[in-house]
């Protein structure tokens, strides 16, 4: 009697442990669940992130490819020619007046101090 007393409560205590690793077991594998739902989420999330910036990538390489092609083409070249000589004339010109204005300004002074020293 007594040694199936013992082997009773061996096994109550067994089944009580049991009942234990059962329910933490449930608890860590809700837990697990959770994460799961919650890593998928994330994941395409991510997955579409990364869907939105490659096909900016795309667009962005086909665009560069455009630009420059049509930087290289010939009416681009002569295009820019015509302008760099716009420019040109235009930096010449600016030059020629500012040149003026200080020959202009350089007689002025002199015929004012010449003026004075005949006073």
């Amino acid at each position: 009697v007594e040694e199936k007393s013992s082997t009773l409560a061996d096994v109550q205590q067994k089944l009580v442990q049991d009942k234990e690793d059962v329910v933490t077991t449930r608890a860590a594998l809700e837990a697990d669940q959770k994460f799961l739902v919650d890593l998928r989420s994330r994941c395409k999330t991510a997955a579409d992130d990364y869907a939105t910036r490659r096909s900016t990538r795309t667009e962005e390489i086909a665009a560069i490819g455009e630009a420059i092609a049509i930087l290289t083409s010939d009416d681009a070249r002569d295009t820019l020619s015509k302008s760099m000589s716009l420019l040109q004339l235009q930096r010449r010109s600016r030059a020629r007046a500012d040149t003026a204005q200080r020959r202009r300004a350089k007689a002025s002074s002199l015929l004012v101090a010449f003026a004075r020293r005949r006073r």
